[in-house]
């Protein structure tokens, strides 16, 4: 039997049951394009991951109070939660600390700030921060345009801001050169922007770009509390 003959008889063969040669075909190409689609997801999920933790650096460390992280059950037993890191003690540590390294302090304000200018205003979702200078260092963020905070607004509490670029599409149409300098609203206080954010996308179910950050002692005063808990970051200098 020749390569025609052979060729023949195959289109015979699928002439005759050309339903079941169509259902093949569908299910073989359904289970490819379903194997595609899974690898490509988890391909994505890796990505977001790593970029998540790598933002971080590999060498950097919180300090957080105990019993705040994630733990098990221990046959129904709960640990106790350490106290809150005070202010005073979170500033002690960083002055003490003399390893060669780079202490950040920053204190969480709210997940709830609406920001406002002009006619324009975000959604009551986003994130404000106090920081100090070593904050952007230590989580391993970068500005786009501007710059960041000088040691005396830090202390001094100034009412300057660093955002993301989710405020900036949100206020300013995506347009950094007028977002930059201008004068935004958080409630009934004003905050001159100095710096934009380099984008950090978004990633675990969270939006990196939907950020205000302020000075430290500007968060201290509008948003501490004896039992508001400072957060400490330290980035072991490469030596």
């Amino acid at each position: 039997m020749n390569l025609q003959e052979n060729i023949r008889t195959a289109l015979r063969s699928v002439k005759s049951n050309l339903t079941r040669a169509v259902l093949t075909m569908l299910i073989i190409a359904t289970g490819i394009m379903a194997l595609v689609g899974i690898l490509t997801a988890i391909d994505s999920i890796i990505y977001s991951m790593t970029n998540n933790f790598s933002s971080m650096g590999a060498n950097s460390f919180t300090i957080n109070p105990s019993g705040s992280g994630i733990s098990g059950n221990r046959d129904g037993r709960r640990s106790k939660r350490g106290e809150p890191i005070s202010f005073k003690q979170a500033m002690k540590f960083k002055e003490k600390f003399e390893f060669p390294a780079s202490v950040s302090i920053s204190i969480d304000c709210t997940g709830q700030a609406t920001l406002k200018y002009g006619s324009e205003k975000t959604n009551p979702n986003v994130r404000m921060e106090g920081i100090d200078e070593n904050y952007l260092l230590a989580k391993g963020m970068g500005l786009s345009t501007g710059r960041q905070f000088t040691n005396s607004e830090v202390y001094n509490g100034d009412h300057k801001a660093l955002i993301g670029e989710t405020i900036i599409k949100k206020l300013f149409n995506g347009k950094n050169d007028k977002a930059l300098g201008s004068v935004i609203s958080v409630g009934n206080t004003k905050y001159k922007v100095v710096g934009l954010l380099e984008s950090k996308g978004s990633g675990m179910g969270s939006d990196g770009d939907n950020k205000i950050l302020i000075p430290l002692n500007n968060g201290k005063r509008y948003y501490g509390s004896a039992k508001k808990n400072y957060n400490i970051t330290v980035d072991v200098l490469n030596t």
